[in-house]
């Protein structure tokens, strides 16, 4: 009893397995390809301004959801708002002073805005 080969053309090819990128095109989808080619974001800046204008104006620390209601975010797009919040909180135009809570550079935790008198004399 011997074993048989199956005829040419009739068997398992003989192909051979190769790991990595393809040979014929380098071209792959990707789920983000426009982050490797983003540039500067030339709103950033004034959306970061925003957010450190509206804790500002409301004279006490503010959750994300509250600055995300005030700032009219959700109109922003995918992630703008979280890019902008990290841009402020590295320009120190804002500082974390809690899980979640923000405030102006000046402002204490739990700190409100005292109002300016004039000084009478």
């Amino acid at each position: 009893m011997g074993m048989s080969r199956p005829p040419s053309g009739g068997g398992v090819s003989e192909r051979k397995v190769q790991f990595g990128p393809s040979k014929e095109g380098m071209g792959v989808w990707s789920p983000n390809p426009q982050l490797s080619t983003r540039g500067k974001d030339p709103d950033l800046a004034n959306e970061a301004k925003r957010i450190a204008q509206a804790l500002i104006d409301n004279e006490q620390p503010m959750t994300q959801a509250q600055l995300i209601e005030r700032v009219g975010a959700r109109h922003w797009g995918p992630r703008v708002f979280s890019r902008a919040l990290q841009f402020a909180l590295r320009q120190q135009m804002i500082r974390q002073v809690g899980t979640g809570m923000y405030a102006p550079p000046e402002m204490a935790p739990g700190e409100r805005k005292e109002e300016s008198r004039p000084v009478e004399g």
